[in-house]
């Protein structure tokens, strides 16, 4: 199961230091509780506000939830957005009708 993990400082109750450290204590997290991290984005610094998400695969998602909680509250943040996302392999397949997409 492929879990995205977000995080905002749109309403900048973080200064940009709490907030890098806001940062690296979800990589500590991360680093701890999941077996695999697909990516890691950030919003682009021109951007008015400041987001990360993270898509992991945690190996042990009670003891992660419980750790994001306890960040969410020592960094004063209201939630962090967990979602959970099946992944899905879609088989290659030449389509006659989709021929002329690249062309466009």
């Amino acid at each position: 199961m492929t879990v995205h993990i977000s995080i905002g400082n749109s309403d900048d109750k973080l200064s940009q230091v709490k907030w890098s450290e806001f940062i690296v204590a979800i990589e500590t997290a991360i680093c701890t509780c999941c077996s695999t991290t697909y990516g890691f984005w950030l919003s682009v610094p021109s951007a008015p506000w400041q987001n990360a998400c993270w898509a992991v695969e945690p190996s042990d998602q009670n003891t992660f939830r419980e750790i994001l909680s306890h960040l969410a509250a020592e960094y004063g943040q209201e939630s962090i957005a967990w979602a959970e996302s099946p992944t899905e392999f879609l088989p290659p397949v030449r389509s006659e009708r989709l021929k002329s997409f690249r062309q466009r």
